[in-house]
């Protein structure tokens, strides 16, 4: 129920009281649409909060889990590992928290380890979101 009127703008970050939710993909007058970070089509650059090591977070069609697609086997990610958004890109602000590892598995076959995240906040349970106002990012054109 809020939109241009209130000043809502595409590519608005959206968060929860626990961390990263989403971003605005649209807005009309009195309403917006935001997309979820557990989104099969959304990736997040993201950070790995105990290395510094640099990753792309997915969404997955397992809803309720993020997935870092095709990370090298020697990435130094263990389970219980922070995940921030990293401010690469400058789709999202950075350190904002996305949420924590909780499975690591090395596929020798394919040459890439398969990387699981739960998410902080509960997606798609909320009643009420969080928008960032100090932080204005780059918006892609078509053109």
């Amino acid at each position: 129920d809020k939109g241009e009127k209130h000043g809502i703008y595409v590519g608005q970050n959206v968060i929860g009281v626990n961390g990263l939710v989403g971003q605005i993909i649209d807005t009309a007058f009195l309403s917006s649409k935001v997309i979820l970070i557990t989104d099969p089509s959304h990736s997040i650059p993201a950070i790995v909060n105990r290395t510094g090591v640099n990753i792309l977070v997915s969404g997955h069609i397992n809803e309720g889990i993020l997935i870092v697609p095709y990370a090298e086997m020697s990435v130094d990610i263990v389970n219980g590992d922070i995940i921030s958004t990293s401010g690469l890109a400058g789709r999202f602000k950075g350190k904002i928290p996305i949420g924590v590892v909780t499975k690591k598995t090395s596929n020798r076959d394919k040459k890439f380890s398969e990387i699981e995240i739960k998410p902080f906040e509960k997606i798609g349970q909320m009643s009420e979101l969080i928008l960032i106002w100090d932080y204005k990012p780059k918006v892609e054109t078509n053109e």
